[in-house]
């Protein structure tokens, strides 16, 4: 009977161990969405501060393309306070920074940023809020945190998958150019020949797991309108000109209940989390769903301290002959209506769940 050698086949396996490791560590998703998407903030988002801060500073979780990344600074009255000088972190390519005047009055305040991954080359827009002055401003700051994940389970089935495609490509690999060639040789009944069938088996189990946990991935990210949730925006949201273009057929019949009529009944969240109902416009306008409000309306503190909203088309009649539609998502501040009256403010809605029937 043939021996394996030990002086030949323990650096094969300690090869092999460091490839499985490589590939463990070089396959481990960073980000859940694979965008450059918001890690932490200085001042972080909520905070109540003191005194004015020199700049504010983002860290996101891939490099960012400084010529399209930028950040906003907007004070209750949606006028940019900033001094416009948003720069890349020589030390850190995955932060920016904006300068901003030496002392900014008590008040609230709105970060609005965008950029541009320079690893996929997918774009990202986020807002937060910081309050400056000696008020209490901490029960305003009721924003819900996005999570990572669509799910729970999603972090597993991530796992699962990687792990399949490495039993399913890494194990073939391994046998052929580290185990194999340890392995003396005798034909197929021999101890490579030995060695193979039972290492057969493995890639098949590979990709089955692989297969299993892929589908199993995308029904977690069902959302449940039957689309998928939009990867890179917040909560899965993305701009309206996005959504028509991944469903242009039911973002067209949204769009038709919504413009039959010109008032909407819109929901938002209190700063105690009750819920309030009131009548908005909301145009579709340079490809954004659109809102206008005065800046010291309640709805628009609402949207301040919590940007979940719901908007319902109009219902004019108990039958719905013509269907009624619905959308909900977030409300990122978009300054002032310069074609408003003074006070008058601006939010684009990113949409997450339309809905519409008739």
């Amino acid at each position: 009977m043939t021996r394996l050698r030990p002086t030949r086949v323990l650096p094969a396996l300690l090869l092999a161990a460091l490839m499985v490791a490589a590939g463990v560590v070089l396959g481990t998703p960073r980000v859940a969405n694979a965008h450059a998407a918001l890690v932490s903030s200085e001042p972080a988002a909520n905070a109540a501060l003191e005194a004015s801060p020199g700049r504010v500073s983002i860290l996101f979780t891939e490099r960012l393309v400084p010529a399209v990344s930028v950040i906003e600074v907007l004070d209750s009255a949606g006028n940019r306070v900033d001094l416009g000088d948003t720069r890349r972190d020589e030390r850190e390519p995955r932060a920016m920074a904006v300068s901003l005047p030496s002392e900014l009055a008590d008040g609230v305040y709105t970060v609005a940023w965008r950029n541009l991954s320079d690893v996929d080359g997918h774009p990202q827009r986020g807002s937060f809020v910081f309050f400056i002055g000696e008020a209490d401003f901490s029960a305003q700051a009721a924003e819900a945190e996005t999570p990572l994940f669509a799910s729970p389970l999603e972090p597993p089935l991530r796992w699962a998958v990687l792990a399949g495609a490495m039993l399913l490509a890494g194990v073939p690999a391994v046998f052929a150019f580290t185990l194999a060639p340890a392995v003396p040789t005798s034909g197929r009944v021999g101890p490579r020949g030995a060695l193979r069938r039972r290492m057969d088996a493995v890639p098949v189990v590979g990709g089955v797991v692989m297969l299993a946990a892929g589908y199993a991935q995308l029904g977690v990210q069902w959302d449940n309108t039957g689309l998928p949730v939009a990867p890179g925006h917040p909560g899965g949201s993305m701009r309206w000109s996005e959504f028509e273009e991944a469903e242009p057929e039911f973002a067209g019949r949204v769009r038709a209940v919504f413009d039959a009529h010109i008032h909407k009944t819109m929901a938002t969240l209190r700063a105690d989390g009750s819920p309030r109902v009131s009548g908005t416009e909301a145009p579709f306008t340079d490809g954004d769903l659109r809102l206008g409000m005065m800046e010291r309306s309640a709805k628009a503190r609402d949207l301040l301290h919590d940007s979940r909203l719901a908007i319902h088309s109009a219902t004019v009649d108990a039958e719905l002959a013509d269907g009624d539609a619905k959308v909900s998502g977030r409300a990122v501040p978009a300054g002032p209506a310069s074609d408003g009256p003074d006070g008058a403010v601006y939010f684009n809605v990113d949409v997450q769940r339309p809905y519409s029937r008739g």
